[in-house]
C-alpha cells in the first residue's frame, strides 16, 4: 500500500498550501515557502476545508479553502484518501 501522509490543498502552479498527516488527529499546514502555519486536529481540518477557519501564510495571505477556484484546491477523492490514509 502507498501511503498518502501529504497533500497539496491549493495548488496555483505549485502548491500554496500543503497538509502533513503525522496521525490520525494531527495534520500540519505549510506554505508555498515551507514554513509550517499551523498544527490542527482532525475537527479543525475539517472546518478549513468547509470553509470556516481560515490560515494566514508566512507573507500575510489570507487563504479560505471554499473561496479559492474549485480547479486550484484538492479533489474530493484525494481528500477521502489522505485523510482516512492510517499513518
Amino acid at each position: 500500500m502507498n501511503k498518502r501522509n501529504v497533500l497539496g490543498l491549493i495548488n496555483y502552479e505549485g502548491d500554496c498550501l500543503r497538509a502533513k498527516k503525522k496521525s490520525m488527529n494531527e495534520y500540519v499546514i505549510k506554505d508555498q515557502h515551507g514554513v509550517k502555519l499551523v498544527t490542527w486536529n482532525l475537527n479543525e481540518f475539517c472546518d478549513f476545508l468547509d470553509g470556516k477557519l481560515e490560515i494566514t501564510d508566512s507573507h500575510g495571505k489570507i487563504w479560505n479553502y471554499q473561496r479559492e477556484h474549485y480547479e486550484s484546491r484538492a479533489k474530493i477523492m484525494e481528500l477521502v484518501l489522505f485523510i482516512n490514509e492510517i499513518v
